[in-house]
């Protein structure tokens, strides 16, 4: 399948701004996805193209809330095939990408998928998130469908730097868990909701500033 022009179409659609070597970038990583779903269950197997063009625009759909600065980094928890990180990083080049999962072999696939596009500075590592140790200061944590929230919180607070963003990509309803972070070291900073075109329901983001 090709992706490029339902990818383009939705980007369109979603009021996401692109370049043509990102657009090339991502219908080449959404074919890598394709290719691999098979035996790596990457993303659902059931319409397994519209699956990979929709993983695709949710990830693409930070972009349009923020804008890092250069030579930031971004660590990704849970990041399975690559959604956000590797989107994020197609979209933001500059910034240090550390992409997260307990899959062996999906982190291998994020790994050659990244040497396939000419991703450069990028970490991929397999561990569960609770074990990592990261080894420079990180400013931005992304966490997309991965539950445990409040040991995701615990962990935030010692990875991030003070006044660093972890973003929930999240649905339409934000779990109990979040709402009480009194006892957290984090503040909510911002609260997006927005909806992917040609597919129902509303999803959100839910940013947190850690505060000390």
């Amino acid at each position: 399948m090709i992706f490029r022009d339902d990818i383009e179409t939705y980007l369109h659609q979603f009021g996401v701004e692109y370049s043509g070597e990102i657009l090339a970038a991502l219908d080449s990583y959404a074919r890598l996805v394709e290719k691999f779903n098979a035996s790596l269950n990457l993303v659902s197997k059931t319409d397994t193209g519209s699956e990979i063009v929709k993983q695709i625009i949710d990830s693409s759909a930070l972009t349009k809330f923020m804008s890092p600065e250069k030579n930031s980094t971004l660590l990704d928890i849970g990041s399975g095939a690559g959604f956000p990180g590797i989107v994020l990083k197609i979209f933001w080049p500059e910034i240090h990408l550390i992409s997260l999962d307990s899959s062996p072999r999906k982190i291998t696939f994020q790994d050659e998928a990244a040497s396939k596009l000419n991703l450069r500075d990028c970490e991929f590592v397999n561990l569960q998130f609770q074990e990592y140790r990261p080894e420079r200061e990180i400013d931005y944590i992304t966490v997309k469908a991965l539950g445990n929230f409040k040991k995701v919180l615990a962990f935030a607070g010692r990875a991030l730097r003070e006044e660093g963003s972890l973003i929930f990509y999240l649905g339409e309803t934000v779990p109990e868990e979040l709402k009480e972070i009194e006892d957290a070291p984090f503040r909510l900073g911002s609260e997006n909701l927005y909806s992917l075109p040609n597919y129902p329901g509303d999803l959100r983001f839910l940013k947190l500033i850690k505060t000390v």
